[in-house]
């Protein structure tokens, strides 16, 4: 074993008994936590009033309930919170804490095997840094991809919605039938935002925790034309017609936008594969011409600062394509 490979492993251990010894020491006070999270949420629903910053909702609450203390601990570490909101909006229920554990195995594993072929330390920070980061940016791709699906089916559930109304169902009943006749993300969520209303929550309040679950501009006009009707009147019909009708207007544009972006979009991803394609090409063509790239300092640094480069390329490139609509 190297000395490079011996530091790392020396501070492995080093940072998985500062985490051990953290939860050690939050083991006794993380079911007083969790116990306030609770009844801070059943107050705000009992006072009729939701804060921006209530992160979880009752169904997480009392699923972090059934953990145990050493899994509490770890779900009361800081940041945690507003990871589990990312896994709630992205519709899987598991503890945010294991989402870290996974990113900190497989960045270890990652570091072990940049180890074996360099000792370049902006290498092994930049591989350790990238893996680490590798499933959250998945979960947040699932969340998007999620959140994309619900923009795609809210105007079919407002037409939906709209006919009933007009056949002389209440509200409450459309929501009912959208979340048992449409499917996943919408239904789900309109079956939550339904059970809430039937246990009593008052409308403002399940609109602000669909609204939490569910980050949508054009879901949050929908919750504010409903709230504004119950309290000024009108064809609420009507007005959720309206709204349909610019959400699938807008859905449309939207599409056309990255119909037109489709090919500056591919180019993202051809000049980013070029690289490694030539890499492996190289690799078994002319194994001697590659090896110098690891065997030789200025090799590494020339690794290094490609892949940073290209990163930054990569998201200019996505910054330029994205267009707000």
């Amino acid at each position: 074993m190297s000395s490079i490979e011996l530091y790392t492993f020396l501070f492995i251990i080093f940072c998985a008994i500062l985490v051990i010894g953290y939860i050690v020491a939050n083991a006794v006070q993380n079911k007083q936590q969790i116990d306030q999270r609770m009844q801070q949420r059943l107050t705000t629903i009992e006072d009729d009033f939701v804060p921006a910053t209530t992160g979880l909702s009752l169904v997480r609450i009392k699923y972090l309930t059934t953990l145990s203390p050493w899994e509490q601990a770890l779900e009361a570490l800081p940041g945690m919170l507003a990871l589990e909101k990312t896994i709630e909006q992205s519709g899987r229920f598991f503890p945010a804490y294991r989402l870290v554990l996974l990113s900190l195995g497989l960045a270890s594993l990652t570091t072990l095997i940049t180890l074996r072929y360099t000792d370049e330390a902006f290498l092994i920070g930049l591989a350790f840094f990238l893996t680490f980061y590798l499933p959250i940016y998945l979960l947040n791709y699932l969340r998007d991809k999620r959140l994309a699906q619900f923009e795609e089916q809210l105007p079919d559930a407002l037409d939906m919605m709209v006919r009933a109304m007009r056949a002389g169902h209440r509200f409450n009943d459309t929501m009912s039938l959208v979340a048992n006749e449409l499917p996943n993300p919408i239904s789900s969520e309109f079956g939550i935002t339904f059970d809430e209303l039937n246990y009593g929550v008052d409308m403002r309040v399940a609109f602000s925790n669909l609204l939490s679950r569910v980050p949508s501009v054009s879901l949050m006009a929908v919750a504010t034309s409903v709230l504004v009707q119950r309290e000024s009147g009108g064809n609420l019909a009507e007005i959720l017609q309206s709204i349909s009708g610019v959400v699938r207007s807008r859905f449309k544009f939207h599409r056309r936008v990255k119909t037109l972006t489709a090919e500056g979009r591919m180019s993202v991803y051809v000049l980013a594969a070029i690289p490694f394609g030539l890499f492996g090409l190289l690799d078994v063509t002319s194994p001697d011409y590659v090896n110098v790239l690891f065997t030789n300092p200025l090799g590494t640094k020339i690794i290094g600062s490609g892949l940073l480069l290209m990163g930054l390329g990569a998201i200019w490139i996505n910054k330029m394509l994205k267009i707000d609509v």
